[in-house]
This record gives structure tokens, sequence and C-alpha cells, in this order.
């Protein structure tokens, strides 16, 4: 799971699209509605509580706001 859809999240999305490294089966963010509207597909984190995942990434720039998603 890709937790953000900034220009973080975009640059992890676009890397993993190119690179085939890994699937992102989900990609979440807390605006996605508006993400939605704009033509991303984003989800709401809430999905992250019905889905089995491996991993989450949070590609987020600040540390205080990537250390309140992670808690």
């Amino acid at each position: 799971i890709i937790y953000g859809a900034g220009d973080v999240g975009q640059a992890f999305i676009s890397q993993l699209t190119l690179t085939k490294w890994c699937n992102a089966i989900l990609w979440v963010d807390k605006n996605y509605e508006k993400l939605k509207q704009s033509g991303m597909v984003v989800a709401s984190p809430e999905l992250m509580q019905r889905i089995p995942f491996d991993l989450v990434i949070i590609a987020i720039k600040k540390e205080d706001i990537s250390r309140s998603i992670r808690e």
C-alpha cells in the first residue's frame, strides 16, 4: 500500500509502474475524494483495515505528518 498521493506518492507510483518491482494493491490518501475528481485512482485510508497487505509505504515529505500517519 502506498499512503500519500502528493509529489512523493506520485513518484513512488511512477517508479513502481516503470520498474515493476512490486505491486501496489492500494493507493490511499486522506484527500482521496478531491484527488479522484482530478482523475487519480486513490482510495480512502479506511480501506486499509479491510484488505490484507504486506507493507505500507508512507510517501509523505513532511516528517511530522508522516509520523502522525504511522501512529
